[in-house]
């Protein structure tokens, strides 16, 4: 698991907070997103990552389990092996260490190109972590942040994702935010939002 570090770290430099990979086990497909804790240092003692492991044929059925770069850490061991449904094991030492090594095998080093049902998966959970409402996907427009106040991360991923050249626009402009709207009909092009910031 020694790329999480790394993908961590590739991850502050981009400002995202949430990606994700494929993992197959037991002939089970899963998503796992990795998210960052934020501020840094914030999560649990000796973790460096939150890792999320999503069924992909039910993202509803998910399990949340600290991590660095040497071990997971789970607060449940019986969950976990639940969840992946392995039998009762002598020794869950053993099984975990195994699972890690495992899991290690599948983790990128940096953020690389999602395919589209990663995306879709990345911006639900970035929604759900900045507590959107995950249908809010058109953008309208842009505000700017009252005095010393920034936009979020969440803010700034989502927006990278789904409108990248309107976010090259104000990359570097913390104080503006750019606004979702959970209806298709409200959504603007990138020249309409940026003629409107501009007063043309």
């Amino acid at each position: 698991m020694r790329n999480l570090k790394a993908l961590r770290d590739d991850m502050r430099i981009r400002e995202w907070v949430i990606t994700c990979f494929p993992f197959n086990y037991n002939q089970r497909q899963y998503f796992v997103f990795v998210r960052r804790y934020i501020p840094d240092g914030s999560g649990p003692e000796w973790a460096l990552v939150e890792l999320c492991f999503a069924d992909r044929t039910d993202l509803n059925r998910m399990l949340e389990v600290p991590a660095n770069s040497r071990r997971l850490l789970p607060d449940n061991f019986a969950a976990f092996r639940n969840y992946f449904r392995v039998n009762w094991v002598e020794n869950l030492g053993d099984f975990l260490t195994q699972f890690a090594e495992n899991l290690g095998t599948h983790i990128p080093d940096h953020v690389g190109r999602l395919a589209a049902a990663e995306r879709e998966a990345v911006c639900g959970r970035l929604l759900v972590s900045d507590s959107e409402d995950p249908n809010r996907l058109y953008c309208t427009g842009i505000m700017r942040n009252r005095t010393g106040a920034t936009r979020t991360v969440y803010n700034a991923q989502k927006t990278q994702m789904l409108r990248p050249a309107l976010f090259a626009k104000w990359e570097d402009d913390p104080t503006v935010s750019f606004c979702y709207s959970t209806e298709r009909e409200d959504c603007r092009t990138d020249d309409e939002i940026i003629d409107a910031a501009d007063g043309r």
